[in-house]
């Protein structure tokens, strides 16, 4: 279904302090991939690597996607939003995704990968929100 749309690049959040991700071969790289997204960071060796915000700078992502619970995800947007030249920055792509949902493996997992697609979708169309 997602075979033909364009790639997002995404750089997936799911620690802020050390700032951690994950690499491709966890099963959220996965989903992102299904979904027709590339993780910024799937070429790192450690399953959840710790990076510096000098390297997500340089990834530039498309899309930030930050794994925490609603609050928690505000605040680290925000934090996001002083690097202005990041294209997630500017184009307002800096998306919550539910920790519940896209983090713990078990039958709910099917749920995270459709969030995480339809979050994909919406950066396509332009709108984060």
């Amino acid at each position: 279904q997602y075979a033909n749309r364009r790639t997002v690049r995404v750089f997936y959040q799911v620690w802020a302090q050390p700032l951690m991700t994950l690499s491709g071969r966890h099963v959220i790289s996965e989903a992102i991939a299904l979904c027709g997204g590339r993780n910024v960071f799937a070429d790192a060796r450690p399953l959840t690597p710790v990076v510096s915000r000098e390297q997500v700078l340089v990834a530039d992502p498309d899309a930030i996607f930050v794994s925490a619970p609603p609050e928690q995800a505000k605040e680290t947007a925000a934090s996001w939003r002083q690097f202005k030249t990041l294209r997630a920055v500017q184009r307002a792509q800096i998306l919550p995704m539910d920790p519940g949902l896209v983090n713990r493996m078990g039958p709910r997992v099917v749920d995270g990968a459709e969030a995480i697609c339809g979050a994909l979708d919406r950066v396509r169309q332009g709108g984060g929100k």
